[in-house]
């Protein structure tokens, strides 16, 4: 995206933000997860949040859709599973995408697979309600926050789908 001068209006220049040639237009990443193997990241439109994925692109799975201030819960993650996946039974989708998710948690972590496993035991019913647990996340393109304080994360090997408020305070830290 460029801004650029577009015309003029009562003596005064008009200016417009214009797609810059060569630019393909494409929907924000806002995470990438769930692939025991590090895929290799690229920012091709950082304005955009244009991210390709050059490397183990089929290993990794790519959430696209927005993240509102409630975070992302695991109905949220079973709709857009079932979208992606096409599949429109909800049983099953719930059925693969857990499979696929568990299927990513690194066999070197028996804590992680533990405790996968154990919030979906623990949690049965009320998980849809629930924040989404996200295993081997990449990539996590925090838009709570506008300018210079959003927050890019990366390689975090267990991770949750938390409101940012939620997510980023601390228990015992005091703020400022």
């Amino acid at each position: 995206m460029a801004l650029r001068e577009t015309g003029t209006r009562d003596g005064y220049p008009v200016f417009t933000m214009l797609r810059i040639e060569g630019t393909a237009p494409g929907r924000p990443k806002n995470l990438i997860f769930a692939s025991a193997t590090k895929p290799d990241l690229r920012f091709r439109d950082a304005v955009n949040n244009d991210v390709e994925v050059v490397t183990n692109a089929d290993k990794v799975l790519v959430y696209d859709r927005s993240i509102g201030a409630d975070g992302l819960r695991w109905c949220d993650l079973q709709a857009w599973w079932s979208d992606v996946s096409q599949i429109h039974d909800p049983k099953d989708a719930k059925k693969t995408l857990y499979r696929r998710l568990r299927e990513s948690l690194p066999a070197t972590s028996p804590p992680q697979q533990l405790f996968f496993g154990s919030y979906f035991r623990a949690f049965g019913a009320a998980i849809p309600g629930l924040p989404a647990l996200l295993p081997e996340v990449w990539l996590h393109w925090d838009r709570s926050q506008d300018g210079p304080a959003a927050r890019t994360r990366c390689a975090a090997p267990l991770s949750h789908g938390l409101p940012a408020a939620l997510a980023t305070r601390r228990p015992g830290c005091r703020r400022g």
